[in-house]
């Protein structure tokens, strides 16, 4: 398992960037709660966080538990607004992102509903469910109390305008969308309370890098080594040039470009991830890091870690 830390030159984070964090899990597993405790402590916290659960009957994994329990527990959704989308057919780490996306980019769309509030009288009153968080649009009976804006199935807390601006933004391909990232998360990588921060001060600071990646330490062994970017072999294949129980003494916290990192931890910015279309879904949660840094690095963009 690993535990993500930050990166070694501390950055603040830059105002105007937004970043949509991506969580993939197959139901709850031990290692969830802290995962999503640990996004809820950071310096930084994502402005959207979605939780795709990619548990089925297929795949048998999870134990059952509802995620929206440990989303609850963890306290996330008190300093986020959290939305969770099943993606039972995702065979891999790269599907279950694409298809969580689709079906968050739908939960969008659905907008808003509001609760009809106990005892409404039946007066005709419509209740859509286009508005967004500020209400406006919204019909009601005043005379038996305003009922309660909530967001649509998968959605914890009311949808923003600020959500669906950035989300419209990234469809259109606007220049807003330049300052959008997906911060990407496995259910077993709990990043260090300033990784994201960090993460998007390397980011802004360089805005031809595409992907930046954190240092990658043990989850039960924090002071040992597993990833500080990745390299390949002369045959192509992926290589990790950190030893078995490497100590981290800080002796890799010079690297900046690097030719892949790990998709655990790994900021993309939301355009450039839309444009990988050569990458196909069925890549390995072992290769997929690699794959997608080629292609970034193919358009011309940057990696670094």
């Amino acid at each position: 398992m690993t535990s993500a830390v930050s990166a070694f030159a501390a950055h603040a984070a830059t105002p105007g960037l937004t970043t949509l964090a991506v969580v993939v899990t197959c139901g709850v597993t031990p290692y969830l709660p802290s995962a999503l405790r640990a996004v809820a402590c950071q310096t930084v916290v994502p402005g959207v966080v979605l939780v795709v659960d990619a548990a089925s009957r297929a795949n048998g994994l999870g134990d059952g538990t509802p995620v929206e329990e440990v989303v609850d527990t963890s306290g996330l959704d008190s300093v986020a607004d959290v939305r969770i989308v099943r993606a039972p057919e995702a065979p891999t780490f790269i599907a279950a992102v694409r298809t969580g996306l689709e079906r968050y980019a739908a939960l969008l769309e659905q907008g808003n509903r509001r609760r009809a509030p106990r005892g409404l009288r039946a007066t005709g009153t419509s209740w859509p469910t286009s508005s967004l968080a500020t209400g406006q649009g919204l019909h009601y009976d005043t005379s038996s109390g305003r009922g309660q804006l909530t967001g649509p199935a998968g959605s914890l807390s009311p949808i923003t305008r600020a959500e669906s601006h950035a989300h419209a933004a990234v469809m259109d391909s606007t220049a807003a969308a330049q300052d959008s990232w997906l911060w990407l998360l496995h259910d077993d990588c709990a990043p260090e309370p300033e990784c994201l921060e960090r993460l998007l001060g390397a980011v802004s600071n360089a805005r031809s890098v595409a992907m930046a990646g954190p240092k990658q330490v043990d989850w039960d062994h924090p002071d040992q080594l597993l990833e500080v970017g990745l390299r390949t072999t002369a045959a192509a294949r992926r290589a990790n040039d950190v030893i078995d129980g490497e100590i981290d003494q800080g002796q890799h916290d010079d690297r900046s470009d690097v030719l892949a990192v790990g998709t655990a931890g790994a900021l993309v910015d939301r355009a450039a991830w839309a444009s990988l279309s050569s990458v196909a879904d069925d890549v390995s949660v072992f290769a997929d890091g690699l794959t997608i840094s080629r292609a970034l690095r193919l358009e011309g963009r940057r990696v670094v870690v």
